[in-house]
């Protein structure tokens, strides 16, 4: 490195999932001031028509197929990447070399876990190794893919993360816990408010059910088990109709420990305004919002819903200037909750 000239690193990054790239930009900011900082996603830039068709692949894969999913995830846990690399992305090992070669970084930062053993190849190839550090955006569960190459340095996001690594082989002095990066004045809000919880009050969770009817009712049961000082705040979204018939019971047996917030509407006239598909925005004439059900013993229909009896019509919002209104068929049934209340 130059004399009187801040050091170059070199950030990168892929986008399959958006925790590589927050974890790449949490280290941008981390760095900003101190070092000029590149990043870049080399998969997309090298490899730009085959990057998207394999991002959307594997996003619809997560959400519509994760059974594949995961017996994908367990052949690549039982890969050496280091003895048997990816085949087909030879663009991105060669831009990778290009920036190395012309931009000349004095470190390079992978948030991807493919990448160290690029830089690996590259310097066994050419001779010259750059410093690298391998940020790990899992935690508990590490694929044995981010853990074959010869990064000098991992930084992982916990004490039981690094314990999982150590117990798989790699040696203690290597591993550094940082946390997972963030964006620095998140640490400055945790400097003013150190702890938001105290000893004696409700521990609050708010817990996205993401995943199928059977494994939100397993895990909200597995929670509100675990501590009875744990109040959990159950949020459906548009898995609402799939999920809620199934943990409807749980709210019974736990009582005020586990809420499931209201859901609203909007107000769905001719004249409210315009909608696209099923990705729509609809805004009522009057700028108010209308009640699809309260999720709760107390609410209509006794915690049914829809509430018995009011499957086809909703009741309108309070100062509409038509008296009934209906959700629209573009959507696939799905209603779309705009606002909640705890």
């Amino acid at each position: 490195m130059q004399k009187g000239r801040l050091p170059r690193i070199l950030i990168v990054t892929a986008g399959y999932g958006e925790g590589h790239n927050s974890a790449a930009r949490g280290v941008r900011d981390a760095l900003a001031g101190r070092a000029e900082v590149l990043v870049t996603d080399l998969c997309a830039e090298a490899m730009p028509r085959m990057f998207g068709l394999t991002r959307a692949a594997y996003l619809w894969m997560i959400s519509r197929m994760p059974r594949l999913w995961k017996l994908m995830y367990e052949v690549s846990d039982r890969r050496n990447m280091a003895e048997k690399p990816v085949r087909g992305i030879a663009p991105v090992e060669r831009l990778l070399e290009r920036l190395l070669r012309e931009w000349k970084p004095d470190a390079v930062v992978c948030t991807y876990m493919v990448y160290p053993y690029m830089l690996d190849s590259l310097a066994s190839r050419t001779g010259r190794a750059v410093p690298y550090l391998t940020v790990v955006t899992d935690s508990f569960v590490i694929n044995k893919s981010w853990l074959c190459s010869k990064s000098p340095l991992w930084a992982v996001t916990d004490p039981w993360t690094r314990a999982i690594m150590e117990e798989k082989g790699l040696p203690q002095d290597r591993l550094r816990v940082t946390g997972f990066p963030v964006n620095p004045v998140l640490g400055a809000l945790a400097k003013e408010h150190p702890l938001s919880w105290k000893e004696g009050e409700p521990f609050r969770v708010l817990y996205f059910a993401q995943r199928s009817a059977r494994h939100a009712r397993a895990e909200l049961a597995g929670m509100l088990d675990a501590n009875p000082a744990l109040h959990v705040t159950c949020i459906l979204g548009r898995r609402f109709r799939r999920i809620y018939p199934r943990i409807r019971d749980l709210r019974a047996r736990y009582g005020r420990r586990l809420t499931v917030p209201r859901a609203f509407l909007s107000c769905r006239q001719p004249c409210s305004g315009r909608e696209s598909g099923r990705r729509h925005r609809a805004r009522s004439a009057c700028g108010r919002t209308a009640h699809a059900g309260e999720l709760s013993s107390s609410g209509p229909g006794g915690g049914q819903y829809p509430p018995s009896g009011k499957t086809g019509r909703r009741r309108p919002c309070a100062g509409c200037p038509r008296p009934g209104f209906r959700s629209s068929g573009n959507d696939g049934g799905r209603r779309r909750a705009v606002e909640a209340h705890a």
